[in-house]
C-alpha cells in the first residue's frame, strides 16, 4: 500500500509504534510524524518500506529510523525535526533537508555507509544530541552550510575514512575528526582533534587549537596562533601564524608569515618560504636559516638564533638570543644587521658541506 502526504495535509499524518507500511511513502509537503518505535527501517530484505521525502517536515519523536538505499529526504522545502530520536541514514545518497536537533542529548544523527551523504541547507540547527559521520570503513560527507548551527551541547564526530566538508564558520562544536575535514572560507571558533586531517581550502582563520595533521591547499589561508597548532602542516598555500610557540613541523611550498613573537621549538623546523611583519619575530635553531629549509625571504621584524651554526646570509635585524645556547658561524655571515646578545663563537671560515 502506497502513502502519499501532499502540502493540503495540513493535519499531518501519523504513524505510532504499532502502524507499519508495506510500500512507498511519498511526501512532498504537509508533516509526517513517526513515533515511539525503537527499529523502524526501510528498504531492508524482507520488507518493501520505501521512504521519499521531497518537500515538507519528517518529524520524528522518540524514533529510530533507519534510511537505507532507496529511501532519501531530498528537498530544498524538506525538513527534518528530530526530537529525542535516533536517524540513521545508510547507503542513502542525495540526502539535502534542513534538520533540527534541539531537544534531549539522546538525539542522534547518524550518516554511514558507501556512497551515502547529507547536506543540511541553511537553517539547520542542532543544539542538542549528536551528529556521527562514518563507520570506518566506507566514506560519506557531510555538508554544513552557512547559517546553519551546531552547538555546545551537540557533538560532532567524523569516523575513519569519512569527511567532513564545511564552512569554517558554520562549526560551532569541538570536533572529533577521525577522518578528513574540509574547511572552506570563514572563523573556526572550536578545537579539532582526532587521528585525522584538516584540509584548508579556503581563507580559514581559526580560534581554537587543531591538534592534527593539517593540509593548506595552494591559494588557500590558514591564519592560527602558533600554540594552536597541534600537528604539522603541510602548507602548499599561505599560513599566517601569530604568537605562540611551534611545536609542529611545518613543511611544503607555500609561503608561512610570521604576524607575532614566534618561537620554533627545539628539534623542530619550519621548511618553507617565510616573511617576517614588522614588530614580529622568530627564534630559532640557526641550523634551520638555509634556503631549503627556513628560507627568509623578507624580514621587517627580527630573527632570533638560539643554538646551532649559522651557514647563509641573514635579510633584516638578526641577533642571538639573550641567555640562549651558543651560535656558531663565521664572519662571512655578519653583517651591520646582526647584534649579539648571547654567545657567539665566530670562526674565519666554516666548511658549508
Amino acid at each position: 500500500n502506497n502513502l502519499y502526504i501532499h502540502e493540503t495535509s495540513t493535519s499531518g499524518v501519523t504513524l505510532n509504534d504499532d502502524d507499519t507500511w508495506n510500500g512507498t511513502i511519498e511526501q512532498t509537503g504537509g508533516v509526517l510524524k513517526l513515533i515511539g518505535r525503537t527499529d523502524r527501517t526501510t528498504n531492508t530484505s524482507g520488507n518493501n518500506k520505501t521512504l521519499v521525502v521531497t518537500g515538507g517536515n519528517l518529524n520524528l519523536s522518540n524514533e529510530n529510523l533507519t534510511l537505507n538505499s532507496g529511501s532519501y529526504v531530498n528537498g530544498e522545502d524538506a525538513s527534518i525535526d528530530i526530537n529525542s530520536s535516533v536517524l540513521n541514514i545508510k547507503n542513502s545518497a542525495n540526502n539535502r533537508a534542513k534538520i533540527t536537533m534541539t531537544n534531549g542529548n539522546t538525539s542522534q544523527l547518524n550518516i554511514t555507509g558507501a556512497n551515502t551523504a547529507l547536506t543540511a541547507l541553511t537553517g539547520t540547527n542542532i543544539t542538542k544530541g549528536s551528529v556521527t559521520v562514518g563507520d570506518g570503513t566506507t566514506i560519506s560527507t557531510l555538508n554544513l552550510n552557512i547559517g546553519s548551527n551546531i552547538s555546545d551541547d551537540a557533538a560532532l564526530k567524523i569516523n575513519k575514512e569519512s569527511i567532513l566538508n564545511a564552512a569554517a564558520d558554520s562549526v560551532k562544536i569541538a570536533l572529533e575528526n577521525n577522518g578528513s575535514t574540509i574547511l572552506t572560507d570563514g572563523t573556526l571558533e572550536k578545537a579539532i582533534s582526532g587521528e585525522g586531517n584538516t584540509i584548508i581550502n579556503g581563507n580559514v582563520t581559526s580560534e581554537s587549537a587543531i591538534n592534527q595533521a593539517i593540509r593548506v591547499n595552494a591559494n588557500k589561508t590558514l591564519s592560527i596562533d602558533a600554540d594552536n597548532l597541534g600537528g604539522s602542516v603541510a602548507n602548499a598555500g599561505t599560513l599566517n601564524l601569530g604568537d605562540g610557540i611551534l611545536t609542529s613541523a611545518v613543511l611544503g611550498t607555500g609561503i608561512t608569515n610570521i604576524n607575532g613573537v614566534v618561537t620554533v621549538a627545539t628539534n623542530n623546523e619550519i621548511i618553507n618560504t617565510v616573511k617576517i611583519a614588522t614588530d614580529s619575530s622568530l627564534e630559532l635553531n640557526a641550523s634551520s636559516l638555509r634556503t631549503n629549509k627556513t628560507n627568509i625571504t623578507e624580514n621587517l621584524g627580527t630573527v632570533i638564533m638560539d643554538d646551532g651554526i649559522l651557514l647563509s646570509n641573514v635579510s633584516g635585524k638578526y641577533e642571538t638570543k639573550e641567555g640562549g645556547n651558543a651560535v656558531t658561524t663565521s664572519t662571512t655571515y655578519i653583517n651591520d644587521n646582526f647584534t649579539n646578545k648571547g654567545t657567539l663563537n665566530l670562526t674565519g671560515d666554516i666548511d658549508k658541506d
